[in-house]
């Protein structure tokens, strides 16, 4: 059973709803369950390099048997950065976890 732990600071709290985040992680991470045994999603205020308040969404993940998972997204709206975390999550799982490709060998 995988645990997926929502830590959100600062204003970012207000803007988004927690079941939705964690509705769209776990579903995210629904086809790797047995593989992934806990996930972190931090969302927290920052500011990006103009100076400019943003949103930023840490995913950490640890998996069974693969090294563990740690990227950031940063956008200026909370939405938006969970959006592309999301995607992200979907596409490292994909990556880790795919097949070995067999290459053919030479005769």
């Amino acid at each position: 059973m995988m645990k997926l732990e929502l830590v959100c600071e600062g204003q970012t709290c207000t803007e988004i709803d927690r079941e939705e985040l964690a509705h769209r992680f776990s579903g995210a991470i629904r086809r790797f369950r047995d593989r992934v045994t806990w996930a972190r999603v931090k969302l927290v205020d920052v500011r990006d390099e103009t100076g400019a308040w943003a949103k930023r969404c840490v995913v950490q993940m640890r998996l069974r048997h693969r090294p563990q998972v740690v990227f950031a997204v940063t956008e200026r709206v909370a939405q938006l950065a969970v959006e592309r975390a999301v995607k992200r999550v979907q596409r490292v799982l994909e990556r880790r976890f795919a097949r070995p490709q067999v290459l053919p060998q030479p005769a």
